[in-house]
């Protein structure tokens, strides 16, 4: 493999203590870390080295932190990787982290601590399980079976530049996608390639539209799953920054609880637990019955325009607030015409996408077209059978589990127009992860459904927490929350 000569090094974390901290025993650790990832739209890898390195003191704790990165281009082959061709990688990235350690300590406690050049054996362990890990997806996608995967009942066949040759680790499609991305000179076959496979997500779009999804046995289910996990097996990354001042989780408690009794759980109003998923096994818009995710809506009416509440039932809405961040990364489900016109927000994302098509080559732009065109249909149809949710929801656990070096791909969450409110506000799918970690239950809204007004225009979104799409009886508000236990007053 061809190496580059300066690895791109950055310093994560510093944190070096005064010299009279050092007195006593010091213990040196240093460790290894690698990962293997693709850059957006490239077929080329990029191979990161991660060092940690710290000091202990007998006396003080950790005296020395040190948290690095080194990135690697790797040029893209058909190949399988080597572990031994990536360890001068590794050597060249010990080197550049030696030389940083050495400029910022020359003036402390540490100047005559040396780094040690690291030795094939000890890393060869590790950097084998990184390959592994790395080919593994396309290994077990392989061992599937490509010809059962190729075609599903009527709809277009999987093309040959989408498919997966013995021995090779990217695709026909993967490859010329990064031609044309890096205006790369690209030949007349490979674009004639190219337009076909945009024409594939057209035809598949408009067949998709009038599948019979209540027709399918269990063996359709997994056919259909494999038939679209390969049809969308290269995606097309779109980014948009989202500020979320607050999310409404809305529950009927009869549904979630088995009465109309007033729940006293968190639980019930934020992501439902993996076990209980897998054990309905049903697909929703944004997530499959393997995988799990905080549905939320922009507004109070738009929760309720979507789930409609039934008369005399009682229903529980828990206000999320961000921590301290309030701008998100989402992908955003645009380009569809009748969302563009009603969401400004989708307007706006939009109009940003139509910025960077000065740099794309035309044949990229239409196969992006009607890429996203699908998705928006798939999100935004109404539907009657759980499995119709199927191609967004096993897209969503897709783009969860993208593995970016760019922050701008690193999802918090996915952005779908509200169906039950013309499209006017938001969903948001998001992470638990997200959840848990960024967002905190502020408040707890109970009432009952007494009146209820669906077919009729919601308030503005810039109050988000007014209803007037129901009269609502008992309505009692906390803000009391201990160890996930809602403390109504009496």
């Amino acid at each position: 493999m061809e190496l580059e000569e300066v690895p791109n090094i950055t310093i994560k974390a510093w944190q070096h203590e005064a010299d009279e901290k050092f007195l006593g025993q010091n213990i040196p650790k240093f460790l290894y870390g690698f990962n293997l990832s693709r850059p957006t739209f490239e077929s080329s890898l990029l191979f990161h080295v991660a060092i940690y390195h710290t000091y202990t003191n007998s006396f003080n704790g950790i005296v020395f932190l040190s948290d690095s990165v080194s990135t690697f281009q790797i040029p893209e082959s058909n190949t399988e990787i080597d572990p031994k061709d990536l360890f001068p990688m590794v050597d060249a990235a010990t080197f550049a982290y030696a030389k940083v350690f050495f400029e910022r300590t020359r003036q402390t406690t540490l100047l005559h601590h040396k780094i040690a050049k690291p030795k094939l054996e000890e890393v060869l362990p590790t950097l084998k399980s990184t390959v592994e890990v790395w080919e593994e997806p396309a290994r077990a996608f392989k061992a599937e079976g490509r010809k059962n995967l190729l075609q599903f009942r009527d709809l277009p066949e999987i093309p040959e530049a989408k498919q997966f040759q013995p021995g090779v680790h990217h695709t026909a499609e993967q490859l010329i996608s990064h031609k044309l991305h890096f205006n790369q000179p690209v030949t007349i076959k490979e674009l004639a390639t190219f337009e076909g496979l945009a024409t594939f997500y057209k035809e598949l779009d408009e067949m998709l539209a009038v599948l019979d999804y209540s027709s399918f046995t269990p063996k359709d289910e997994l056919d259909f799953k494999n038939y679209i996990l390969y049809a969308f097996r290269s995606t097309v990354l779109l980014s948009h920054s989202i500020h979320i001042d607050k999310v409404y989780r809305l529950i009927v408690n009869e549904d979630v609880t088995g009465s109309n009794d007033s729940i006293t759980s968190t639980n019930f109003l934020t992501y439902p637990p993996l076990k209980i998923v897998k054990e309905k096994n049903v697909y929703n818009r944004g997530s499959t019955p393997s995988s799990t995710v905080f549905y939320g809506a922009q507004t109070i009416d738009t929760a309720l325009k979507e789930i409609k509440p039934p008369v005399g039932k009682r229903v529980t809405i828990g206000v999320w607030l961000p921590k301290t961040q309030k701008d998100f990364v989402g992908y955003p489900i645009v380009h569809d015409e009748t969302t563009i016109a009603a969401n400004a927000e989708v307007h706006n994302a939009h109009e940003n996408i139509r910025k960077m098509e000065a740099y794309y080559h035309p044949v990229l732009l239409q196969f992006m077209h009607y890429y996203i065109k699908l998705l928006a249909r798939e999100y935004a149809k109404p539907v009657r059978d759980k499995r119709e949710y199927m191609l967004s929801a096993l897209f969503s656990e897709q783009i969860f589990h993208i593995n970016d070096p760019n922050p701008a791909f690193t999802y918090d969450c996915i952005l779908y127009p509200s169906v039950g409110n013309g499209f006017k506000t938001f969903n948001f799918a998001i992470k638990p992860a997200v959840i848990d970690a960024k967002f905190k239950l502020e408040k707890v809204i109970e009432c009952t459904i007494r009146e209820a007004f669906y077919e009729r225009e919601p308030s503005s979104t810039n109050d988000t927490g007014a209803i007037a799409l129901a009269t609502v009886d008992d309505t009692r508000v906390t803000g009391h929350i201990i160890n996930d236990q809602i403390i109504w007053e009496l």
